[in-house]
């Protein structure tokens, strides 16, 4: 049994229009009433609490998880030793949207879930393996500008496509027509 929403992953490199396109996938996916949730992979530091406010005084004080809640808007920070596990923020979901929009985690499986990744960029080797056309955690591609010859099976999106990767979502990925 899955234990969180099916995912659909979007990998490539800073700068190619991931977070653009989840945007717009999001909102396309939302008009169709789909209850859409997403998470980002970031390699920088992050914080999302505000020097000098209650929530900050509480995790300063050594308060670890600390959470936020107004009528309308729940805020989760919590400080870990190691990176969380996908599979773990995934199950987060479970029973809250119907599909996850995932931005990078190129390289992690997600027990008790099920992954579709798209990478960007033509549908060949970027020479470390990812985005191989015979790549079987691959489910297509994206294409960011003028590509090569398609080399694979597996669908081939233009970035700009909005609709036409929303539908394959919707058939693929959450099994409506």
């Amino acid at each position: 049994m899955d234990i969180s929403p099916p995912l659909v992953a979007f990998i490539g490199h800073s700068g190619s229009g991931k977070t653009t396109l989840i945007e717009k996938l999001i909102k396309k996916l939302r008009s169709d009433r789909i209850r859409v949730g997403a998470i980002k992979r970031s390699h920088h530091e992050i914080d999302i609490d505000k020097k000098g406010k209650d929530s900050y005084r509480l995790r300063q004080a050594g308060s670890n998880p600390t959470m936020v809640a107004s009528e309308n808007f729940i805020g989760f920070m919590m400080e870990t030793d190691e990176p969380v596990a996908l599979a773990d923020l995934a199950r987060q979901f479970r029973g809250k949207a119907d599909i996850i929009m995932v931005e990078g985690f190129k390289n992690e499986s997600c027990s008790g879930a099920k992954v579709h990744r798209f990478m960007f960029g033509p549908p060949f080797g970027a020479g470390d393996g990812a985005g191989e056309a015979d790549d079987d955690s691959i489910a297509g591609f994206i294409a960011t500008g003028a590509q090569a010859e398609r080399k694979t099976d597996k669908p081939l999106f233009q970035r700009d496509d909005v609709e036409a990767l929303a539908d394959w979502i919707k058939r693929n990925c959450l099994d409506l027509k």
